[in-house]
């Protein structure tokens, strides 16, 4: 007889992630909201408004999938929301998730890099600039992403980030590059 492992969903997760929202005039639940947000980031749609029009053009499979009773939101709703969103507790929920399905093999090169998040620059004409930034750890052959970390250059940098990520590794015998940024007598 063969052993079947059964995964919790993506939504199962998702659905761990506190809603800011107050709970008056809600018109679109949390989950469906996350579940299509990424599905428009994996088509390719990282702005608010691409995102909502991918929302719009795919509204007739949403609306028979997750069952919306008031179709799916403008830009301008994504954008309050994303903003408001912790994002500390989607990248929790993300681990979770992901540590179903990724195991780190031996052997295998791994790469930690960090991009600027696009939209998030404050004061950037000046010596107070500021922005966040994604540092991610993914795998060389599937390009898949196996954990991240999100800092916000004001507060911390790509190394303390690298760091916590490496930290978090349970696996030894993998092979781990980074950016020259890494190469410190210190570290």
């Amino acid at each position: 007889m063969v052993k079947i492992d059964m995964y919790k969903s993506l939504e199962y997760f998702l659905e761990l992630i506190p809603d800011h929202r107050r709970r008056q005039g809600l018109m679109h639940q949390k989950v469906p909201l996350l579940v299509m947000m990424i599905l428009a980031n994996m088509s390719g749609n990282y702005g608010y408004r691409e995102i909502a029009n991918f929302m719009k053009d795919n509204l007739e499979d949403f609306k028979q999938i997750f069952e919306l009773k008031y179709g799916v939101p403008k830009h301008v709703s994504l954008r309050t929301f994303i903003l408001n969103l912790n994002f500390q507790e989607l990248l929790i929920a993300f681990r979770q998730w992901c540590s179903q399905f990724i195991e780190l093999e031996m052997g295998e090169i791994y790469n930690i890099d960090g991009k600027g998040l696009n939209s998030t620059v404050t004061n950037c004409h000046d010596a107070e600039q500021n922005y966040k930034s994604m540092v991610s750890l993914f795998c060389a052959k599937t390009g898949m992403v196996a954990d991240a970390e999100m800092i916000e250059i004001k507060k911390s940098h790509e190394i303390g980030a690298a760091q916590q990520i490496i930290s978090r590794l349970q696996a030894k015998g993998i092979i781990i590059t980074a950016d020259a940024l890494h190469c410190q007598k210190k570290l």
